[in-house]
């Protein structure tokens, strides 16, 4: 039950990042601010940004690996979004399938980024780096 609701609530944080930063781009784009090729570039860091932070967010809140909890949480947003495409787009094809293997690629990193700043906070850090030094002198 606390993974669900750790999962949950990230992947709520999550969808609100990506349907507002979508909506202030489609603001921009109806209003000629920005050109339409600039428009597939903006689209690609919302999901970076989006990744990231859910990648991130869930890794400090649980006790895992941070790699493993970026994958898993950018599963189930994958998952969420290719629902939402079959639904509303009813396309489907390989490229789609290749571009969300590769946009997990950020959430994996946010994932890593989150265990450092966790493993910061607790002074882990120094402990890991203290234990590797002793174990290079005794080599």
């Amino acid at each position: 039950m606390k993974y669900l609701k750790i999962y949950g609530l990230n992947l709520i944080i999550m969808l609100s990042i990506f349907f507002i930063l979508s909506f202030i781009m489609t603001i921009l784009s109806y209003f000629d601010l920005i050109g339409s090729s600039i428009t597939s570039i903006i689209e690609i860091v919302i999901m970076i940004i989006t990744l990231f932070i859910g990648g991130f967010l869930t890794s400090i809140k649980t006790n895992n690996k941070g790699w493993l909890e970026g994958i898993k949480i950018a599963i189930i947003f994958i998952i969420v979004l290719l629902l939402i495409n079959i639904i509303f787009i009813k396309q489907f094809n390989f490229k789609s399938i290749f571009y969300y293997l590769i946009i997990t690629i950020p959430s994996i990193l946010g994932g890593m980024i989150g265990n450092l700043k966790k493993c910061w906070q607790n002074k882990c850090f120094f402990v890991s780096y203290i234990s590797v030094i002793r174990g290079i002198q005794w080599a």
